[in-house]
């Protein structure tokens, strides 16, 4: 996390959180830090920007979890923070929305799997991340249905969820699970060069180990001990 926001461990310690927060995203961290204090939720997940000491600007995932049982938190409140570096993420969606000729810039992103495919799931093009997790050639997925690849209730709300973005152009974000592996999507309308929507792009980000922490995190603070001694 230090070198996350660009400053050392000593300088950050004694430091508040709200002091490294976007002026912009404080009032959505006050609202979510209270939720846990008053025990509304045990774990809270969102995005939001802290900044380096240099000034910049870093995009995050962040899960906030309680730790402990109801009376410790009443006596001692505490949680746990667990950060996750989506600058780069959130610097591709934002080409993405610009044209399909820059979304394809983009498609050997080292750490994402990212898809265009059009209204019917057709695969345009893939970058190597998803060839790689799918387990087979680029040139081999080009022309295949992105359904084929996922269990029959995960692919009937993808399909969905890309028709939604053809018919109304709004972007669409979320969480599924295939196989052991859980993944947050994001789907978006990409346009040609008259303004109409040509093509999806998928950006998909493998979020298991997050979702492995948030459940251990949720259990206790000995399970949160246990996994980090």
């Amino acid at each position: 996390f230090a070198d996350l926001v660009g400053r050392s461990i000593d300088e950050l310690l004694g430091t508040q959180i709200f002091e490294l927060t976007h002026p912009d995203d404080l009032e959505d961290d006050q609202t979510m830090r209270q939720q846990i204090l008053d025990g509304k939720n045990r774990i809270i997940a969102r995005q939001k920007r802290y900044l380096k000491k240099n000034g910049n600007t870093v995009w995050v995932n962040v899960s906030i979890s309680a730790i402990g049982d109801e009376s410790h938190r009443e006596n001692e409140p505490m949680h746990i923070t667990v950060v996750q570096d989506i600058t780069e993420q959130k610097k591709a969606e934002k080409t993405l929305k610009e044209s399909e000729s820059t979304a394809r810039a983009l498609l050997e992103a080292p750490t994402d799997s990212i898809f265009l495919t059009d209204e019917y799931g057709i695969i345009h093009d893939v970058n190597k991340t998803a060839a790689e997790k799918l387990g087979q050639p680029i040139h081999e997925l080009i022309g295949r249905c992105a359904y084929d690849y996922m269990p029959p209730d995960v692919a009937a709300e993808r399909a969905a969820l890309t028709e939604k973005v053809f018919k109304t152009g709004e972007i669409q974000r979320f969480e599924d699970k295939r196989g052991d592996i859980w993944f947050d999507s994001v789907i978006y309308p990409i346009t040609d060069d008259t303004g109409a929507i040509s093509k999806a792009a998928v950006i998909a980000r493998d979020i298991t180990h997050r979702k492995t922490v948030e459940r251990a995190l949720a259990k206790s603070a000995g399970t949160f001990r246990t996994i980090f001694e």
